[in-house]
Parts: C-alpha cells; sequence; structure tokens
C-alpha cells in the first residue's frame, strides 16, 4: 500500500505546498519514504527515508517550485526497500515524464528481464513502477516522432500499452511536461484513485490522488472517481480529456 497525489495548478503558483499537505493527510498509506517532484523548465526532486515531515525541509519546499508536480508515500511491497526505490521516478529523454503510483507488478520479473534481453535496458531500481514508466515511454516515443508534439490520442495509447504489457493492480499519476497531468487506472479497478477540482482567486485547480482525504484538506470540494480502465489527461489549456482504454 503507498498514496500518492499529483497537482495541476494554475500558471505562476506553486504546488509543492498542496503536495505536501496531501502526503500528510496519506501518511498511513506509507511510512518507508516519501519524495515530491515538481517542474517548472526541469524536473526538481526531494526523496527522504522516513515520514513525510522528516523527508523535506524548508528549503527543499522552496526548491521545488512550478506549478505542475507529484508527491508519493512508500509501503515497500516490492523492492529492498532503499531509497532508491523512493518515488517519484523521472526520465527526460525522448521526453520528460514523472511518475508515481501504487500498486503490484506481478509481472514485473519477467517485463525487467524481457527489457534487458531485448533493448539492453537496464532499471535503476528494485521498484515496479520503474517498469510501467519504461512501457510507458517507450510506446510513447513509438508513435510521436523526435521534435513532434505529443496528442492526448498518443497519451492514450500509451496507457493502452501499459494495460496490454503489465499485469497487477495498479493507479498511476504522471506528470509530462509541454503535455500535462495523467491519471490512469488498471483495467479491474483494484486500486483506487479520485480526481478533484478547485476554483480560486488564482484560477482553477486539477488533482489527482490515492484517496479523497489527501484532496479534502487542502479544499477540493468537487471530486470524482477515476474508473477502472480509465485514463485522464488534462492538459496546458487545462481541457480533460477522458477515455476508457
Amino acid at each position: 500500500m503507498c498514496g500518492f497525489i499529483g497537482v495541476y495548478g494554475p500558471d505562476g503558483v506553486d504546488v509543492s505546498p498542496e503536495i505536501y499537505e496531501g502526503l500528510l493527510a496519506i501518511q498511513h498509506r506509507g511510512q518507508d519514504a516519501a519524495g515530491i517532484t515538481t517542474f517548472t523548465d526541469t524536473f526538481h526532486v526531494k526523496k527522504g527515508a522516513g515520514l513525510v515531515r522528516d523527508a523535506f525541509s524548508q528549503a527543499d519546499m522552496l526548491r521545488l517550485r512550478g506549478n505542475l508536480g507529484l508527491g508519493h508515500v512508500r509501503y515497500p511491497t516490492v523492492g529492498q526497500g532503499s531509497l532508491d526505490d523512493a518515488q517519484p521516478f523521472h526520465v527526460n529523454f525522448p521526453f520528460g515524464v514523472a511518475m508515481a503510483h501504487n500498486g503490484n507488478v506481478t509481472n514485473f520479473l519477467e517485463l525487467k528481464e524481457c527489457h534487458a534481453r531485448n533493448s539492453g535496458t537496464r532499471l535503476n531500481s528494485s521498484c515496479d513502477l520503474e517498469v510501467i514508466l519504461y512501457v510507458f515511454v517507450r510506446a510513447l516515443a513509438e508513435r510521436v516522432p523526435t521534435g513532434k508534439l505529443v496528442r492526448p490520442e498518443d497519451v492514450f495509447e500509451a496507457v493502452r500499452a501499459v494495460h496490454q504489457q503489465v499485469r497487477g493492480a495498479y493507479s498511476v499519476v504522471a506528470v509530462l511536461p509541454d503535455v500535462g497531468m495523467l491519471a490512469f487506472r488498471d483495467p479491474y479497478g483494484i486500486k483506487p484513485m479520485v480526481l478533484g477540482t478547485k476554483h480560486t482567486e488564482d484560477g482553477t485547480f486539477h488533482a489527482v490522488a490515492s484517496e479523497s482525504v489527501a484532496l479534502d484538506v487542502i479544499g477540493y470540494k468537487e471530486h470524482q472517481d477515476v474508473h477502472a480502465g480509465e485514463a485522464v489527461l488534462i492538459d496546458q489549456e487545462r481541457r480533460v480529456h477522458r477515455r476508457a482504454v
């Protein structure tokens, strides 16, 4: 059992304080490690062992700038439980993607060995999220040539590839700079996920979390479930695209 929250705020705001408060509300879902990743013109990352309040200093929070980000609290179910396995994970090439999840991939070792054998890819951790991230990014790269814009349909097809290749129970949140924020659940909907919206003087915020209490404590009064097998993309214009994939 792990917990996560992703927030996409209006231009010019920093969402890390909301992510921090949301993680405190779901601390019961994981006490092994915590992490926050945000984005401006680059990814800003901080991970630490133990509880949320111990993992982030005031200086860390000031460094975690940007209106797009996600956070995670970890309870180890796969792997060695080292800080290398702490989420979120991110890649910068061929696309920038940061990702966190709650779940358990049952064919993790099979996929890890398959990718090593077929493409020479070596994973950096023993966390099963890294397999989901790799499958997603590889599928996206096969559809989108270098330098071309990523469309919502490209994102949904990459999620479809995850559903086809990755077995197990998982709910996932991801941020894709210059594209938006993505949330999706496995085809059976075993792991929960909720989507929320709130309107402020600064503008409209969108958020996703592994349970609604993470959104309640930061003022999201409007929220609804992400359905089993569904993917939700909130694009740069804050349009919400929903697709059963």
